[in-house]
C-alpha cells in the first residue's frame, strides 16, 4: 500500500496528505484537476504531478483480434445414383454423379444418359455424367418427357461409356454408334418419386463450376475475404506505434498544416486574421501555439475569436480585466469567457455586464488561460511542458494555471472624444474622492466624541454604589448618544460590501468606518448594563476591556489612513485618485484593487 505522503495544491491552498491511489481518485471525481502541483517531504519545491513517475498510469492493453468461427463441413453424400430412363428405344439404366459437398440444394441438374444400341451390348453398362443447369422458363413448350425410376447404389469399377444424344427413335445399326442423353433433373435430391427429365443444352452458359474442396475437407478460417481487413489492421497498429515513437511528427505537422485553412472571418482586422492563421498552421512540435482576435461587428459587447495549433477539443478560458486609468466612467471591469476549439478555430460568446448592459469603452488585457477540467487527453499532454510561470496577475485570476496568451486591447473607438471625456471622469474623480476622505475625517472627530461621552461618564460612575442618582446621572449624559450614532451612519445604511465598493472611491475608508463604530456601539451597549441591570462593575470589566482596546487599535489605523488621502489627492501619472490602504492587523477588511469602486458617473 502506498504511502500517505502527497500534498496536493487546490485553488489556493493545499491538501493532504494522501496516497497515490487517493489522488487518482480525486482527478477521477473532478476533485482535483490533473494539471495540479503535488509536493511531498524531502522535495524543494511543488511540482507537477503529471511529470512524476509515480503518478504515471499504464496503458490499456490493444484491442483483441477478434476469433473467427470455423465454417462447417457438409455432409458428403453418396457419390452416384443408377436410375431407369423408360424411352420410346427402351429402357435405360443410368449412373448420376452428385456433387453434394459442395452443392447440396441444385434444383435442377443434368444427367448424359448413355444408351446403347443393340449392337453395342458389351458397352452398355457405361457411367453416365451429371451436370448442373439452369432450369427451364415455365413458359417453355412442355416437351414428351422420358421417366426416370432406380434407386442408389456405387458404380461398379471399369464401367465406361460414350455420350450419345436422347430424342426421337433411330434406326438400330450394327456401327457401334452410342447415343447420349442429357437431361434435366427437378429437384433431384428431393423428389421421393420418379423424377421428371427435360432435354437440356450440353455446354450452356449457366452450368456450375465443379468445387476444388475435396470431401470431408475443412473451410479455412480465414477467407480471402477476411484477408484485406486483418491486412488493414495491421496496418493500423503499426502506424499507431510509429506515432508513438514520434517517428511521424513531421509528417502529421506538414498535413496538418496543410489541412488547417481558416474560414474567411470579414469581422476581424487583417493583421489579426493574419495572426490566427500563423497560429493555426504552426508545427506543434513547436508547441502549443494560440492567438486572439477581437471581432469588429460589436466593440462594447465583444465576440472573440481564438485559433490555435492544439487537436480539437482543446478548452480555454478567457478573462478580461480592465486597465482602472484607462476605463471611461469606471474603474474597474473583470469579465469571463468558454470556449472549445474545433478545426483549430474557436469563437466566444459577447460579452457584457451580467444585466445585458455593454462593456465601458477604454483598455482592457486580456488572458487565455488552459481550462481545469475537461481538456483532452491529447491537449493536456500538448500544455504539460508549460508549467506556471511566476508572473503578476491580478488576484482575481487563477494563480495556478497555464497562461497560454495575454495581449492588450482597447474595446470601442479610441479617438478625441474619447481622451477628453476620460479627463474629465478623472477630474470628477479626484474631487468626489477628496469629499469622502473630508467626511471620513469629520465622521473620525464624532465617533472620539461619542467613545469619550460614554467611557468617561462610565468610569467615573463605577467607583459610586449604583443606585437611582447614578442612573439619572447617566441616562442624562447620555441621552443624545444614540441620535448622534443613527445620524452618523444613516448615509450608508442599508448598503451591502459590494454596493459601497460600486459607490464609493475609497470604499475601504467607508468599510473600516462601519467597522470601527461597531465596535464603539458595542462598548456603550456594555457600559450601559451597569445602569439597566443587575450586573456589577467586576463582572464587566473584561468585556469593557477587551472592546475598548479593539477601538483604540482599529481606530487609530483608520484615521491614518484618511490623513493619507487627503494629503496626496491624485496621482500624476494616471490622473487618478491616490489609492490608500489602512496598513497593520487591526483592517479586518482588504482594500480593493486599485483604489475602491467602480465610480460609475
Amino acid at each position: 500500500m502506498s504511502e500517505k505522503k502527497w500534498f496536493i495544491y487546490v485553488g489556493d491552498h493545499h491538501e493532504g496528505p494522501f496516497t497515490v491511489d487517493e489522488i487518482w481518485a480525486g482527478i477521477d471525481a473532478s476533485k482535483f484537476a490533473k494539471t495540479g502541483f503535488v509536493w511531498a517531504d524531502g522535495m524543494k519545491d511543488w511540482v507537477a504531478l503529471a511529470t512524476l513517475p509515480e503518478f504515471e498510469r499504464s496503458a490499456p492493453p490493444p484491442p483483441a483480434i477478434p476469433q473467427i468461427p470455423t465454417l462447417p463441413v457438409a455432409p458428403e453424400a453418396p457419390a452416384t445414383s443408377n436410375w431407369q430412363v423408360e424411352s420410346p428405344t427402351g429402357t435405360t439404366e443410368v449412373s448420376v454423379e452428385s456433387n453434394t459437398a459442395t452443392n447440396t440444394r441444385t434444383n435442377t441438374s443434368a444427367i448424359v444418359v448413355e444408351e446403347a444400341s443393340p449392337a453395342t451390348a458389351p458397352i452398355a453398362s457405361a457411367e453416365p455424367v451429371l451436370e448442373s443447369r439452369a432450369p427451364m422458363p415455365e413458359t417453355a413448350e412442355p416437351i414428351r418427357e422420358p421417366t426416370l425410376t432406380g434407386t442408389t447404389n456405387r458404380p461398379g469399377p471399369g464401367e465406361v461409356g460414350g455420350p450419345i444424344h436422347a430424342g426421337a427413335p433411330e434406326p438400330q445399326t450394327n456401327t457401334g454408334i452410342t447415343r447420349t442423353s442429357i437431361i434435366e433433373v427437378n429437384s433431384l435430391e428431393t423428389q421421393s418419386q420418379p423424377a421428371i427429365l427435360r432435354p437440356a443444352v450440353l455446354g450452356a452458359a449457366s452450368a456450375t463450376r465443379p468445387s476444388t474442396q475435396g470431401p470431408g475437407e475443412k473451410a479455412p478460417i480465414i477467407t480471402a475475404r477476411m484477408k484485406p481487413f486483418l491486412y488493414a489492421v495491421v496496418v493500423v497498429f503499426f502506424l499507431l506505434g510509429l506515432q508513438k515513437t514520434g517517428i511521424t511528427r513531421p509528417l502529421e505537422d506538414k498535413i496538418a498544416a496543410m489541412l488547417s485553412t481558416l474560414p474567411e472571418l470579414s469581422d476581424v482586422s487583417p493583421e489579426d486574421y493574419q495572426e490566427l492563421k500563423k497560429a493555426a498552421k504552426a508545427p506543434i512540435s513547436a508547441g502549443p501555439q494560440v492567438a486572439v482576435a477581437l471581432s469588429k461587428a460589436d466593440p462594447l459587447s465583444p465576440i472573440f475569436y481564438v485559433a490555435t495549433n492544439l487537436p480539437d477539443g482543446a478548452r480555454f478560458e478567457i478573462y478580461v480585466e480592465g486597465v482602472p486609468h484607462r476605463l471611461l466612467n469606471t474603474l474597474s471591469y473583470s469579465g469571463k469567457l468558454d470556449v472549445v476549439s474545433q478545426k483549430r478555430l474557436a469563437k466566444s460568446t459577447p460579452l457584457r455586464y451580467p444585466d445585458g448592459k455593454p462593456i465601458p469603452r477604454g483598455e482592457y488585457i486580456v488572458y487565455v488561460m488552459e481550462a481545469p477540467v475537461g481538456q483532452p487527453d491529447l491537449v493536456y499532454k500538448e500544455l504539460l511542458p508549460l508549467a506556471p510561470i511566476a508572473r503578476n496577475l491580478p488576484d482575481r485570476l487563477p494563480q495556478n494555471r497555464r497562461l497560454v496568451f495575454s495581449k492588450k486591447i482597447f474595446f470601442g473607438a479610441k479617438d478625441a472624444t474619447y481622451e477628453q471625456r476620460l479627463k474629465e471622469f478623472h477630474d470628477s474623480l479626484v474631487a468626489r474622492a477628496k469629499n469622502e476622505a473630508m467626511e471620513m475625517a469629520q465622521a473620525s472627530a464624532t465617533l472620539d466624541s461619542q467613545a469619550l461621552m460614554s467611557t468617561a461618564t462610565y468610569e467615573r460612575l463605577k467607583k459610586q454604589p449604583i443606585g437611582p442618582k447614578q442612573k439619572q446621572t447617566w441616562n442624562a449624559a447620555v441621552q443624545n448618544w444614540r441620535a448622534i450614532e443613527t445620524q452618523l451612519v444613516q448615509k450608508y445604511a442599508g448598503k451591502t460590501p459590494e454596493q459601497i465598493k460600486d459607490e464609493f472611491f475609497h470604499s475601504n475608508l467607508v468599510s473600516e468606518f462601519l467597522a470601527v463604530e461597531k465596535i464603539l456601539s458595542d462598548l456603550h451597549s456594555v457600559h450601559e448594563k451597569l445602569f439597566t441591570t443587575s450586573t456589577t462593575a467586576a463582572s464587566l470589566e473584561g468585556e469593557v476591556s477587551d472592546l475598548q482596546k479593539q477601538y483604540d487599535t482599529r481606530k487609530a489605523a483608520w484615521k491614518a489612513a484618511v490623513d493619507r488621502a487627503l494629503a496626496s489627492p491624485s496621482n500624476p501619472e494616471t490622473g487618478l485618485p491616490v489609492a490608500v490602504t489602512i496598513e497593520g492587523e487591526a483592517s479586518k477588511t482588504p482594500a480593493p484593487a486599485n483604489g475602491g469602486g467602480n465610480g460609475h458617473g
